[in-house]
């Protein structure tokens, strides 16, 4: 029998720590030097190196890809939606086995039942924030 806490421990947990890992946080690094608008300035390696380098104007790109606080919060935002949908789509995965390896027991069904219920009425609430986050996004700012 599944409790919510074996859920937790075996399912959710190594998703979580999965997800994390894969997150890169220092993209920059991996970024080639560009000139553009978006980007930052670097100091001249080369010249500190001791490589007597013509004093460059590289620049680095802006890892976070975010120009303000409103695009820094809509990234956030994103993220956490992102994270939410592959949970959610987890617990599917977790309620439609309960139900099918019920083999007849009542109490198993049932709660594979709710697993997918509360499931979906999270999944209808995440669909509802984000429309609501975009419509008030575009009265305040017009976009």
């Amino acid at each position: 029998m599944l409790s919510i806490k074996k859920i937790i421990k075996w399912y959710l947990l190594p998703l979580v720590i999965i997800l994390l890992l894969t997150i890169n946080p220092v993209q920059a690094v991996e970024q080639p030097f560009t000139t553009g608008a978006d980007s930052v300035s670097r100091p001249d390696f080369n010249r500190a190196m001791g490589d007597g380098g013509s004093g460059g104007s590289g620049k680095l790109d802006n890892p976070i890809n975010a120009n303000n606080i409103v695009e820094l919060v809509g990234l956030l935002v994103g993220s956490f939606f992102d994270v939410i949908g592959a949970a959610a789509f987890l617990f599917i995965i977790i309620g439609g086995f309960l139900m099918v390896t019920a083999a007849g027991d009542d109490e198993k069904i049932e709660r594979g039942k709710n697993i997918l219920l509360y499931t979906a009425v999270g999944l209808g609430l995440l669909v509802m924030s984000y429309v609501i986050i975009k419509y008030v996004i575009v009265v305040f700012t017009g976009q």
